[in-house]
C-alpha cells in the first residue's frame, strides 16, 4: 500500500512539474537572496520547493526571511534570503520535490563563475540550461528572457566600468559606474599652482585675477 502511494505520489509531482513555469528572475549574491516569478497560468505555492546549491539545499518556507507571498499568482514574485548563495563561483536551482538528481523535478537553474557544477547535468536533462554555459560578470544576475530561452543568453550580469560616453575610459559593456573615469585635458583645473591640491593658494591666484579682461 505504501508503495502504492509513493508511486502515485511521484506520478502527480512529475506531472505538476511539468506544468510549473516558475523562474528565478533576480539573484543578488551580495544580499543573499533570489526572486522568483510565477509565468504560468495557474496560482503556485512555492513554500515547498527547495533552492539548491550544491551540497547546500533549503525548503523555501523555511527561509528566514521572505518577502512576499510564497503562493504565487500569474505575474507574481516573492524574494527568499539564503545565505549559501556563493558570490563568485556556484549554481542555483529549484526544485519542486526534494528529488535532487531526478531531472523530472527540476524547474529552473544557473550557473555562475564557471560551468559544471554538481547539478548541471540534472539541468541539461531537464532542458534547463545549455552545457558548459555560466554567467560571468558580477551579481545581480537578472533573467530578461524571453519564456522559454535557457541559458547565459537568458540574464544579464553587472559589469563595472566607466559609463561616461565622454571619458578616454569608457566601457561599453559596463552596467554600473565604477566612479573611476578618465576625461581628456586638465584633470584639475582649479590647481592654479601646480601643488597637485586645491587650496588656499590656488584661492588667492583666482581672487587676484577676478574681474580682470581676457583679449
Amino acid at each position: 500500500m505504501k508503495t502504492l502511494l509513493l508511486i502515485i505520489t511521484t506520478v502527480l509531482t512529475i506531472s505538476l512539474s511539468a506544468q510549473i513555469d516558475v523562474r528565478m528572475t533576480r539573484i543578488d549574491t551580495d544580499l543573499q537572496i533570489v526572486e522568483l516569478t510565477n509565468y504560468g497560468s495557474s496560482t503556485v505555492d512555492v513554500g515547498p520547493f527547495y533552492l539548491c546549491n550544491f551540497p547546500f539545499y533549503l525548503q523555501i518556507s523555511n527561509s528566514t526571511a521572505i518577502i512576499g507571498n510564497t503562493n504565487l499568482g500569474p505575474g507574481q514574485s516573492v524574494t527568499v534570503h539564503w545565505n549559501q548563495i556563493n558570490p563568485l563561483d556556484a549554481e542555483l536551482g529549484i526544485y519542486a520535490f526534494n528529488s535532487f538528481s531526478n531531472p523530472n523535478f527540476m524547474v529552473d537553474y544557473v550557473q555562475w563563475g564557471s560551468a559544471n557544477h554538481q547539478r548541471e547535468i540534472v539541468a541539461l536533462g531537464a532542458l534547463l540550461w545549455v552545457d558548459d554555459e555560466f554567467l560571468t560578470g558580477g551579481s545581480p544576475f537578472t533573467w530578461i528572457g524571453p519564456d522559454g530561452n535557457i541559458g547565459e543568453s537568458a540574464w544579464i550580469t553587472t559589469v563595472s566600468g566607466c559609463t561616461y560616453l565622454q571619458a578616454e575610459n569608457y566601457d561599453p559593456d559596463a552596467t554600473v559606474d565604477n566612479g573611476i573615469c578618465d576625461f581628456a585635458g586638465d584633470p584639475c583645473p582649479a590647481d592654479f599652482d601646480d601643488s597637485q591640491m586645491v587650496d588656499a593658494a590656488d584661492l588667492l591666484f583666482f581672487l587676484a585675477a577676478f574681474g580682470t579682461g581676457c583679449n
